[in-house]
C-alpha cells in the first residue's frame, strides 16, 4: 500500500516524529509554529501549552509533547490574558471528551476573571482532528465559550461493532 504523508506529518518527521511514534498517542501538544519552522533552533513552545499536556497527561490521555519526541524547545511566556495553546492534535477522537473537560477547566480558571478596562481574553490554538486517513485543520482566535462549543459539536468517532 503506497501511503502519502500529509505536510504536516513530513514536517513532523523532519524532526524525527514519524508516525510509528505518532501512533502511541491520543493527543499530541505541539509548538505552535511547529509547520513553518525553517530550523528546529526556531522552534518555540507557548506556557500555557505544556500546561494542557500536562493536564491532559493527568486526565489518563496518551498525551505527547515535543519534549517527549526528545526534541528541545524553548518556551514563550506571553503577559496577557490570552491563551496560547500551539498545535493540539487530536488523533483519537474518543478522547474528545476528557480533551474538551480538560481545555474547558484551563481556560476557564484565568479568562473568566472580571477585569475591568481589559477586553475579553482570546484563546488560541490550531487544532488538527485525525479521522483515519483524514486530517481536519481549524485555527482557532477567539472566546473560550465559542471553542468549547465547537468542539463538544465534533462527534467522536464510533468505534467498529
Amino acid at each position: 500500500m503506497n501511503f502519502q504523508l500529509t505536510t504536516e506529518q513530513a514536517k513532523l518527521a523532519e524532526l524525527g516524529i514519524g508516525l510509528e511514534k505518532l501512533s502511541n498517542y491520543q493527543v499530541i501538544c505541539l509548538p505552535q509554529n511547529v509547520f513553518t519552522f525553517d530550523k528546529s533552533d526556531d522552534l518555540y513552545d507557548a506556557g500555557d501549552a505544556r500546561h494542557l499536556a500536562k493536564l491532559l497527561k493527568a486526565s489518563d490521555i496518551r498525551c505527547a509533547t515535543a519534549f517527549d519526541f526528545g526534541l528541545d524547545i524553548s518556551i514563550l511566556e506571553r503577559r496577557s490574558g490570552d491563551k496560547w495553546l500551539g498545535v493540539v492534535w487530536i488523533r483519537d477522537t474518543l478522547a474528545l471528551p476528557l480533551v474538551i473537560g480538560v481545555i474547558a477547566s484551563l481556560i476557564a480558571a484565568d479568562i473568566h476573571e472580571e477585569t475591568p478596562n481589559r477586553s475579553e481574553p482570546k484563546v488560541h490554538v490550531e487544532l488538527y482532528i485525525e479521522r483515519g486517513v483524514n486530517v481536519t485543520k481549524v485555527s482557532y482566535k477567539g472566546d473560550a465559550d465559542t471553542l468549547i462549543k465547537m468542539l463538544k459539536a465534533i462527534e467522536p468517532e464510533k468505534e467498529a461493532p
